[in-house]
């Protein structure tokens, strides 16, 4: 299981054998320079003990570099054992507080704050943190272990039963190593249906394996015969009752509150042993984490992707970023072509479907990072969910001024709408979707009726979350259910593929609670998408990035990749045999990467079609070489 999610750690790796009962059996750890793994060390002599607990780790190595914070990791006492993925920011505070309690530390580490906080303050320790995690804690005192997962759910945490085991671990494939879970595998139909229906995915436990699950975000739980029925909760989001209005929080307030929330956010994510950098793509959110960034520190890389298609190219408004904060500048000059060169083991990285080739995009970058020295990126990830980014939130934010009587904010909406060409076609767009669901209702009905002829079964999709018509209500779904959810599991899957340890500031606990407090009308402003963020740092960037109308996001030449790949596909139509999908009506979804990458993750994982991916790669090969390139604007020549 260890060796099958070898690539995420490249440091160490370490095993312990535990007895419920009598505590650590034995131990081994393994540095990957130091020549073949060495023999597990018994820490307890008797023959008449045997293990009833396993627990591995492979380390990727970002606060404390030493050996001694390698994992499995004990208690200085013995009592406590815990293997450990994620980053406690706030391990210098609580070391301190641990201190002054009477803990004694062996190492720099975060990994021994979080064992010595759980050791101290028990499964309240949980609450303590700021940071993202996903642990196993074997607990002599319990005679078992406590698993958890961080608030937001960024760091996956995997689990199965067969008899009277549990197996957990960060990555499907781990599970899969296990010879009785692989012999019984099975597609989740339910799951499998609402991927190919609506292109949705991670929206509850439920994984596309059947009876594979995610462990919940926020909460803890003990393995037991009962697990996880008594699983419990630490934190959750504010209640729709919590948002202020604007007499209780002035705008100004606000803004200021937002700013200094993610200063310090920036500040605590910079906090490691290993070089870190910012991602840059010119869009708001990316320009605002590198100007927090350049609060605490003045020497800030920044890496940014330019594409040769002018109209996807935000280049000008990195370099602008750049110039103004006075940032060391890469700019990976990035064509999409090596995606079907390593197919084969991509899809094996993501182990389930994925929603766009560009995720192989993503993680061309964290490469470049990684080649030039960076373990941790910086990124703006979850601004447009926390903040109301995107242009159907506008349509949220309008209907709760018409159900409130806020007229004139309804007009100035649509008069200014910022992702309108003009103001005429954003008067006219918001009288066309205001009434409540009918937008997203029958959004759903045509995606549901136009998959249904393509498949082969007769199961219907789950629920088509179609009745989220507020702001709020649209926000807390995409957070907890939909959106947040799935770019949390596949991101982290694509960054620790390479790995890079990529850190998110506004998803910071106390970033997402602010942002479930402020008013509905900061979010959606006089027409401008994060209106609060604009405001709150006007005067920090240029006034061309923060009043920028119209967003791209990360932009992907999608036209260009499917015309250009038309023999590929070609090939896994005709090479391919899923049940799911009538691969006689190809022509419909030849150009739909949903379909595609549901054909690919079947062929890998159930029909082990190795000779699809081989061809697949054989044939990218052939074509005409090309690959990603990076230039130092601004710095030294070394770095480029």
């Amino acid at each position: 299981m260890s060796r099958r999610i070898s690539h995420r750690g490249g440091d160490a790796s370490g095993v312990a054998l535990i007895s419920s009962q009598a505590g650590v059996l034995a131990i081994g750890h393994q540095r990957e320079t130091a020549g073949p793994a060495s023999q597990i060390s018994p820490l307890c002599q008797s023959t008449h003990v045997h293990p009833d607990i396993g627990i591995a780790h492979q380390r990727f190595s970002i606060v404390d570099l030493t050996s001694n914070a390698d994992q499995p990791f004990c208690s200085s006492d013995g009592t406590i054992c815990a293997v450990f993925n994620g980053e406690i920011y706030n391990h210098v505070e609580l070391r301190k507080e641990l201190a002054s309690l009477g803990c004694h530390f062996r190492t720099h580490s975060d990994t021994e704050v979080l064992v010595e906080a759980y050791r101290t303050w028990g499964t309240s320790c949980f609450a303590r943190f700021n940071g993202f995690w996903a642990v196993a804690i074997y607990d002599r005192q319990r005679k078992g272990v406590i698993l958890s997962r961080d608030r937001i759910g960024k760091k996956p945490l995997y689990w199965t039963r067969q008899g009277s085991r549990i197996y957990f671990a960060s990555e499907v494939k781990a599970l899969l190593a296990v010879e009785s879970i692989w012999s019984t595998r099975k597609v989740n139909e339910a799951k499998a249906l609402d991927w190919l229906a609506l292109g949705l995915r991670d929206t509850d436990s439920s994984t596309m394996f059947d009876g594979v699950h995610m462990f919940p975000a926020a909460h803890w739980a003990i393995i037991d015969r009962s697990f996880p029925g008594r699983a419990e909760r630490f934190w959750q989001l504010p209640d729709p009752e919590s948002r202020l209005t604007e007499r209780e929080l002035p705008a100004d307030e606000a803004a200021s509150a937002l700013r200094e929330l993610l200063v310090d956010s920036v500040r605590l994510r910079q906090r490691a042993d290993v070089p870190s950098c910012v991602e840059l793509s010119g869009g708001l959110d990316s320009s605002t984490i590198a100007a927090a960034a350049c609060s605490a520190n003045s020497n800030i890389h920044a890496f940014t992707v330019s594409y040769p298609e002018t109209e996807l190219s935000e280049v000008a408004f990195a370099r602008s970023v750049a110039k103004h904060l006075n940032l060391e500048h890469h700019i990976i000059e990035h064509t999409d072509r090596s995606l079907w060169g390593c197919i084969g083991s991509f899809v094996d990285l993501h182990e389930e479907p994925f929603h766009s080739p560009n995720m192989r995009a993503n993680q061309v970058i964290w490469e470049t990072m990684r080649a030039n020295g960076f373990r941790v990126s910086l990124n703006g990830a979850a601004g447009d969910e926390l903040l109301g980014g995107y242009g159907h939130h506008f349509f949220g934010a309008q209907s709760g001024n018409l159900r409130s009587g806020r007229l004139l904010e309804l007009i100035r909406n649509g008069y200014g709408w910022s992702e309108a060409r003009s103001p005429f076609r954003g008067l006219v767009s918001t009288g066309l979707n205001l009434v409540p669901g009918i937008s997203s209702w029958r959004k759903a009905r045509n995606e549901i009726s136009s998959t249904a002829a393509l498949l082969r079964t007769k199961g219907r999709a789950g629920e088509s979350r179609t009745a989220a018509v507020s702001l709020d209500a649209i926000l807390r779904e995409e957070v907890l259910k939909t959106k947040i959810p799935y770019w949390m599991a596949s991101g982290d899957k694509n960054f620790m593929g390479v790995p890079v340890e990529v850190r998110m500031p506004f998803l910071d606990y106390r970033i997402v609670e602010l942002a479930f407090r402020l008013p509905e009308s900061y979010l959606v402003h006089n027409g401008w998408h994060k209106w609060i963020l604009r405001k709150a740092f006007c005067g920090v960037l240029p006034a061309a990035v923060i009043w920028r109308r119209r967003k791209l996001g990360f932009p992907f030449p999608m036209d260009r990749f499917f015309a250009e790949s038309r023999p590929i596909v070609d090939l896994i139509v005709s090479e391919s045999d899923n049940p799911f999908i009538d691969l006689g009506r190809a022509a419909s979804f030849r150009n739909d990467w949903r379909y595609l990458s549901f054909l690919l993750w079947y062929e890998r994982f159930f029909n082990q079609n190795g000779q699809l991916f081989n061809q697949i790669e054989a044939l990218a090969h052939q074509r005409p070489a090309s690959g990603y390139r990076s230039r130092f604007v601004n710095g030294s020549p070394k770095h480029g």
